[in-house]
């Protein structure tokens, strides 16, 4: 049964109520769905690399990274979520989620790390939802590491674009291609981008500026402190 939101009322007038509860529980699902969209300010209604559909007001608009329309900036998108710019509030918008004109102000999110015996900054980071140790190395243009370490986070970085990198041990092959997912802390990005050198090195893996150039980082007493922008 094909339900559009304009006959919603034709069919609740004409359906029998004793037919079969299972349809009358999904067409009150139907009715609260389609009341909480009519409500929305804004709708992700399709997702896509560095382009976004979205309604504005119950009005299609497309943009791509940096336009602005219907008082909507686009920052970026990838085909998971949106992040925009509207109310003069930066927010998240996930594909189906909506924004309304009553919403609240994200908390904005940062982590603290404690600075190492050597002056360096390690943490804990999930790659693709895998829990590996990175140094954070502002000077690295990407998330870098080594195919062994690769190899045991599951990540299958073969099907990358190979290149060839500069190490100790003299030219060796790489592979630059995109994480599914950078988490640290409550800080998650998609779509990030990542070397993976054949052998040893690096041997520690780095948290490089694929990752960190979102963020706002800080020194605080010591602390490195990277905070959402």
């Amino acid at each position: 049964m094909e339900l559009h939101t304009d006959s919603t009322a034709f069919y609740w007038m004409n359906m029998k109520m004793d037919k079969s509860p299972m349809v009358f529980r999904f067409l009150i699902l139907c009715v609260l769905l389609v009341c909480k969209q009519t409500n929305a300010d804004v709708l992700a209604v399709g997702l896509m690399k560095n382009m976004a559909i979205l309604e504005v007001q119950g009005e299609k608009v497309i943009l791509k990274s940096g336009q602005t329309k219907a008082g909507v900036q686009l920052i970026s998108a990838s085909s998971k979520e949106a992040e925009i710019v509207y109310n003069g509030q930066r927010q998240i918008l996930g594909l189906g989620t909506s924004l309304a004109s009553e919403y609240s102000a994200p908390v904005v999110k940062s982590v603290r790390i404690p600075k190492g015996l050597r002056g360096q900054y390690y943490t804990s980071v999930k790659v693709n939802g895998r829990s590996v140790k990175m140094l954070v190395d502002t000077g690295a243009s990407s998330v870098a590491m080594s195919s062994r370490t690769a190899k045991s986070l599951g990540i299958n970085y073969r099907q990358g674009t190979k290149q060839r990198s500069a190490t100790a041990s003299g030219i060796v092959p790489s592979f630059s291609f995109k994480l599914d997912s950078v988490q640290i802390g409550g800080i998650k990005r998609y779509g990030v981008r990542a070397s993976v050198i054949e052998g040893n090195h690096p041997s520690q893996p780095l948290l490089g500026m694929s990752f960190l150039s979102s963020l706002k980082i800080s020194d605080e007493e010591g602390m490195m402190v990277l905070t959402e922008k």
